[in-house]
């Protein structure tokens, strides 16, 4: 299809995607019951439900089509972002405590988009072809850590870059 009839149709990319639904919208879910019953271990499950999402035929191909879109303009990276904070950001922060947990969530769901990124997108290898249980394996404990640990002490030393 002609870039133009998208943008005289639809205005742009990002609409199109919004107004026809195109965006999976079961990664919600999927977060939601990888956290229940509780955070505890729930790391690899955050992660594999996210990749299982994204890896669907029909669900996978329009997120990677946004993915790659998103160098385009605002409205492709509104679009993300609003999905970015609705199907990751939000059930994670309702699952785990702390008056970091929103911060803590947006760590969580920047570390999975890069990858989703990496993996399906830009296909870095060998991220492309990485077992998906290997992954999981790897990823797990570095979401896990985000959903356990609070921030640091404010008295603790801070390292300057």
């Amino acid at each position: 299809m002609d870039h133009t009839l998208i943008t005289y149709y639809f205005g742009s990319k990002a609409r199109l995607f919004a107004i026809t639904g195109a965006l999976p919208s079961d990664a919600r879910h999927g977060v939601r019951a990888a956290l229940r019953p509780c955070p505890d271990g729930a790391g690899e499950r955050v992660v594999r439900a996210v990749l299982e999402s994204w890896g669907e035929e029909t669900a996978g191909t329009h997120i990677r089509a946004l993915l790659r879109s998103l160098i385009g303009t605002e409205d492709e990276a509104d679009v993300l972002r609003a999905y970015v904070e609705e199907q990751l950001v939000a059930p994670v922060v309702e699952a785990i405590p702390g008056p970091d947990a929103r911060e803590r969530a947006a760590l969580v769901a920047s570390l999975l988009v890069g990858v989703g990124l990496g993996r399906y997108v830009t296909r870095v290898q060998p991220l492309e072809d990485l077992d998906p249980e290997r992954l999981v394996a790897r990823l797990g404990p570095l979401v896990q850590s985000l959903l356990d640990d609070p921030a640091p002490p404010a008295d603790s030393p801070r390292r300057e870059w």
